[in-house]
């Protein structure tokens, strides 16, 4: 089989790096040998350049692949270009080393992928005219390495590598350039309110659309530039350039604003090609390209100069006749497929470069910055990763065989932060995949697509199964580039509007599993008729007027606003996650937008008549993020609505690709399992696939108060039940708050993780299987003696052991309860068990739930579960532990009596005491002294073993464990909080990354699984009642965060550039260094602090919820990863596992101190 080559790429450090005095010492660890130039006494110009080539590169902006004659353009002229290619060495694979702009110029300047330097980012992709960031100071440039060895340095164009008018540690003269002339960024990123919707890419070009700016070094010289004129301007500043520096060594770079758009041409280029406006402008730069050349030549300094001509990427194919071509190479600009990256490359050196050679081994941009550092005579930096190698062997081969190339291990194609493709030799693997635009989610492949680019440049023969060695192969060169080191915070994503500090996209998480990969939206767009194309055409406006539409709508309340409003957040969603699995889900577009219309015009009639029955989609507001949450209702033709009804709550399966918009259709039409004639079917969404658990479980009550505020229901008359993931929420949300229904049915699901999963307990850290406690349902299957239940199993269903171990905890507890068996059945329902089921809730349903049981039990794990009826346990021995009260009023002798035992439980409240009642407690009897009402009784000091005694609740200190205020992290996302991210540098480079990296991962884990925006408030904006009212999660230290600051002092740690102490000056104190470790926490919040007549609030530090990307591959893993506290070592890397090593964790006390380490 065809093996790929083993190389390297051979830098050669420079051994006297540490004797650098000059002023870029501290940014790059070479020593450049002193200029020869100040010893020549009378040295003509000749000698001079001689011993120093001039170095010419210049690019084109968005130029294809295919737009040149020397590439096989049919139509476009290029003359001096082909001659340029001629009489030098054209490359028939060269790259540019970013699918954009800002990455591709990074990589060009520095040798070094753009995801080192932070110049990259998933979503905004490139830096804009409003960007805060730059270029980083550290980085070492291709100009400040010549022109340490004597050269004049010129940038003479489009520089976005920062918007200096924003921040001038971005412009060009602070990373090692002498002059320049040119746009800060792309001539379309400064539009007029005149520009019209899709102006940049329209043929009809009005100069009063753009206000693009024009600078000469840092002066501002004409705002809006005549953009017609603008490559003859860059022309003339360049040969200007050449000729006031031609007796002496010089660096030209000329980045061309064009063909990007807007295209303008010169009067002289106006309409004279065959291919249009874009040809025009190719034409125009062509010739500009010949006028440098002349210059070079006039000069007679030709053969003494470099120069090269590229792309920095490939044609911007959705501009449609103003894009260019990549011939016969897949896709454009912003994809990591061939025709996204791979750029004509033309060297050309009169007298040192062979005239008419092809070359057709990789070569890149990356390349240019080792090459040139080489031709001076230099060295690149020692003390850093560099990309490019030395592409001298090749420029200079003289043999009559064309040689194979140079060493190079492989050629990463990045988009983002992430490497999606890898090329070795011949072969190129795509590990992930994603359209230029319009695409909005990679899709990952396993395994990876391979091509043979040698025979199929196009890309169209998957060989990833004839060749399996080859591919593993790649995959590993791509695991070892990606595992050589961790993207620092990106510089993209600061602007003028929002100056948050940088986060890196990708830090922090895995491979996302929910929602799951999609097909690529092209295949999907292609299987529509030309009706459907055309309505998926016109979504991306549609939902533009929309959301418009329903801004400018005066609403009755928050209620009607949220029903119209959850259909284009539902379509938003879809773009944004890549939700489209099959053709008929693009028409869910249209469908959604369609109705959102509908109810708008209805809303503009004083009507909601949407409500009024059948299968019917609704929202609520959410108050843990102010999202909007949908949840569908089945209505009963004829339903008596003069008085309360019952609801059924239908908790529904997994559904990995049931996201808002699925969902939406689903409940507009027949889905469920059971129609009751007499009640109201509630469908929650359960924010989408999450186990029902945490913001899962918020959503079904949430969902019930808002059915509650438009149909009259019976509170007392609510059925619980649910099958599969549904069956697992209806098992536990069912037995940890069993008091709110009449009775609970499961089918099918989880309830044991550890039989479930198979998982044992010595393979999980402590605190993990400590942590289960919170979710699992024997522990807490006590609660179920309250209500009536019923299991339901299909015969051959692989899901049958969760209603087997309900009936047998049940069972144990002293309860039989029906288990319904599907005859031949597997994971679904048939009739005759439907029939049987619903026979046995009926009667349930007309009794209700008891107003005041005599008998009540509650077993649970936490507080946070709230109290059973007229019990309510206020503190434990030990949370994430086993606990129970069982309690009843009796009547004995000549008083009332009321007998409670309990476990692990240290202060209990109970409500409704009758005057003159006797408590008996663990076989104390209290006698109160009273009119009866709430009795609050608790052991002396809460201690496990105290004596019993009554309390005033007020007098229980204030910091302890109690309902509101539990733990452990993932606590505080079930209820409102806001997310505080870091507003600047902090005390470490490397927790910064780790903070802001956690920080986004949060921000996109909350968004694509809980279908949410995350409520992130700046630290300078956080009111005293956003303290009161939400809980505090932080991310970063003292000094970039002063929300952190103002908590440190009142949290059990010590942090500091030093040394990090988790409890410090206890005996349970732990110190790491701080050079690499962080902390994560939830505790109560100083800024918001326990009292008498609350709990507070919670503040959680550099966490969000603590289950990952590899814990959704199956809903009974997304349980919380993390106690209470815990210390992570960065030298390992997030992923979806784990957000680095976990080298300490516990669970605070009951009084929120510190354990004694196990």
């Amino acid at each position: 089989m065809p093996m790929i080559p083993p190389a390297t790429i051979a830098v050669t450090p420079n051994p006297v790096a540490a004797a650098r005095t000059t002023a870029s010492q501290r940014r790059w660890g070479v020593f450049l040998v002193a200029r020869l130039a100040g010893l020549l006494i009378a040295s003509p110009a000749a000698l001079v350049s001689a011993a120093l080539p001039n170095i010419v590169i210049i690019t084109a902006d968005d130029l294809g692949w295919g737009d040149l004659g020397c590439y096989g353009h049919p139509s476009i002229r290029t003359p001096h270009l082909d001659r340029m290619a001629a009489e030098g060495v054209r490359f028939t694979d060269f790259y540019s080393a970013g699918e954009v702009c800002t990455p591709s110029r990074t990589a060009l300047l520095t040798g070094r992928y753009a995801a080192r330097s932070g110049m990259c980012h998933d979503r905004f992709r490139v830096l804009r005219a409003k960007s805060l960031g730059h270029l980083p100071e550290a980085e070492v440039t291709l100009a400040e390495l010549l022109r340490e060895r004597g050269y004049a340095t010129a940038c003479i164009g489009k520089w976005h590598l920062g918007s200096f008018a924003n921040n001038p540690a971005g412009h060009p003269l602070r990373h090692g350039f002498d002059s320049f002339f040119g746009l800060p960024h792309s001539n379309d990123m400064d539009p007029t309110p005149q520009a019209p919707q899709g102006a940049p890419g329209r043929a009809d070009q009005d100069p009063a659309w753009w206000n693009a700016p024009l600078w000469r070094n840092e002066t501002l010289v004409e705002q809006p530039l005549e953009q017609s004129l603008l490559t003859q301007r860059t022309i003339d500043e360049a040969v200007g350039f050449i000729d006031a520096k031609a007796g002496s060594p010089f660096f030209l770079y000329v980045p061309l604003s064009f063909p990007h758009v807007p295209l303008f041409a010169s009067e002289a280029f106006r309409g004279k090609s065959l291919r249009g406006q874009y040809g025009d402008v190719v034409e125009e730069l062509d010739a500009g390209v010949g006028r440098i050349l002349a210059a070079l030549s006039n000069h007679q300094i030709a053969e003494n100069t470099l120069v090269v001509f590229t792309s920095d990427n490939g044609p911007w194919l959705t501009m449609g006749s103003q894009g260019g071509s990549a011939g016969l190479l897949r896709d454009g600009k912003g994809s990591t497929w061939e025709g996204g990256m791979r750029v004509p490359g033309i060297a050309w050196w009169p007298g040192r470069i062979r005239p008419g050679r092809v070359h057709r081994g990789v070569a890149t941009a990356l390349d240019l910055f080792t090459t040139s550092a080489r031709l001076a005579g230099g060295e690149v930096p020692a003390d850093r990763a560099v990309d490019g190698v030395d592409l001298s062997p090749v420029l200079f081969h003289d043999g009559p065989e064309e040689p194979a190339g140079v060493a190079r291990k492989a050629f990463f194609y990045y988009r983002g932060q992430r490497v999606f493709a890898v090329r070795s030799g011949r072969w190129k693997a795509h590990l992930l995949t994603q359209g230029a635009y319009g695409d909005p989610a990679a899709v990952a492949h396993d395994p990876p697509l391979l091509f043979d680019l040698a025979a199929d440049p196009g890309e169209r023969f998957n060989l990833a199964a004839e060749q399996p060695e080859v591919v593993a192969l790649l995959v590993a060169l791509a695991q070892e580039q990606v595992a050589s080191f961790a993207p620092p915070p990106s510089q993209l994503v600061a602007t003028t509007d929002d100056p948050a500090k940088p986060v890196p996209p990708t830090a922090g998480g895995g491979e996302r599993r929910l929602p799951p990969k999609a097909p690529p939206l092209e295949e999907l767009v292609a299987q529509l008729d030309a009706a459907q194309r055309a309505a998926w055409q016109r979504v991306p406006g549609r939902l533009e007027r929309v959301l418009k539409r329903v801004a400018q709508t005066q609403f009755p309340d928050a209620a009607v606003r949220a029903e119209v409003e959850v259909f284009p957040k539902a379509v938003q969603y879809g773009i944004a996650c890549g939700e489209w699995w099959e053709p008929s889900h693009l028409e869910r577009a249209t469908w959604a937008l369609d109705e959102a219309e509908r109810r708008l015009d209805e809303v503009a009639m004083g009507r909601t008549t949407w409500r009024e029955g059948g299968f019917v989609p609704l929202a609520y507001r959410s108050s843990l993020d102010g999202s909007v949450q949908p949840f569908g209702i089945i209505v009963p033709e004829g339903l008596d609505r003069s008085q309360p009804v019952p609801v059924w709550i239908w908790l529904h399966g997994r559904g990995e690709r049931d996201t808002d918009l699925h969902f939406l259709w689903q409940k507009s039409r027949k889905s469920g399992e059971f129609f009751p004639a007499d009640a109201i079917v509630l469908l929650p969404f359960g924010r989408y696939c999450n186990g029902w658990k945490g913001p899962g479980v918020n959503d079904v009550f949430e969902a019930l108060d808002a059915l509650a505020a438009i149909y009259p229901i019976d509170r007392d008359r609510v059925v619980l039940a649910g099958f599969s993931m549904g069956g697992a929420g209806a098992w536990e949300i069912g037995a940890r708050r069993s008091d709110r229904f009449c009775a609970v049915h499961g089918g099918a699901g989880f309830v044991d993780t550890e039989r479930f999963m198979g998982i044992a307990p010595e393979d999980v850290p402590w605190w993990e299987a400590r942590l289960w406690l919170l979710s699992d349902v024997p522990p807490v299957a006590r609660n179920l003696l309250n209500l009536p239940v019923i299991a339901y199993s299909g015969e051959k269903d692989t899901q049958r052991a969760a209603s087997e171990i309900m009936v047998a905890s049940l069972a144990a507890e002293g309860k039989v309860i029906p288990h319904v068996i599907g005859a031949g059945m597997g994971h679904q329902y048939d009739d005759p068990s439907r029939q049987a089921i619903a026979a046995f809730l009926a009667p349930a349903v007309v009794a209700g739930r008891p107003r005041n049981p005599a008998v009540v039990h509650w077993a649970g794990t936490t507080l946070a579960d709230g109290g059973m009826h007229w019990v309510e346990p206020v503190g434990l021995a030990e949370h994430c532990a086993r606990a129970r009260v069982d309690a009843e009023r009796s009547e004995i002798g000549s008083g009332a009596r009321i007998l409670v035992g309990t476990e692990n439980v240290t202060a209990v409240a109970i409500k409704d005491v009758p005057a003159g009642c006797k408590v008996l407690i663990d076989g104390e009897t209290i006698d109160p002294a009273g009119s009866g009402g709430t009795l609050t009784l608790a052991r002396a000091g809460l201690a496990a073993t105290g004596a019993w005694g009554i309390v005033d609740p007020e007098k229980l200190a204030p910091r302890r464990k109690r309902p509101g205020l539990t733990g452990p992290i993932d606590e505080a996302f079930n209820a409102p909080f806001i997310v505080v991210p870091p507003s600047g540098p902090g005390i470490n480079a490397q927790v910064d990354r780790f903070v802001q990296g956690e920080f986004e991962h949060l921000r996109r884990r909350w968004h694509d699984l809980f279908r949410g925006e995350l409520p992130v408030v700046e630290a300078g904006a956080v009111t005293a009642q956003m303290l009161r009212d939400k809980h505090l999660v932080l991310f970063g230290d003292q000094r970039s965060n002063a929300l952190v600051a103002r908590v440190l002092p009142g949290l059990p740690l010590l942090w500091n550039s030093d040394t990090l102490s988790i409890g410090p000056g206890t005996p349970a104190e732990g110190r790491f260094p701080a050079a690499h470790h962080v902390p994560v926490l939830i505790h109560p919040n100083p800024l918001s602090p326990p009292t008498a007549d609350g709990p507070g609030r919670y503040v959680v530090l550099n966490s969000g919820f603590t289950f990952r990307e590899e814990d959704d591959k199956s809903n009974a893993l997304q349980n919380p990863r993390l106690p209470d506290w815990a210390v992570i070592d960065l030298s390992v890397p997030p992923d979806g596992q784990a957000p680095g090593r976990v080298v300490a964790a516990d669970f605070f006390d009951e009084a929120w101190e510190m354990k004694l380490p196990r």
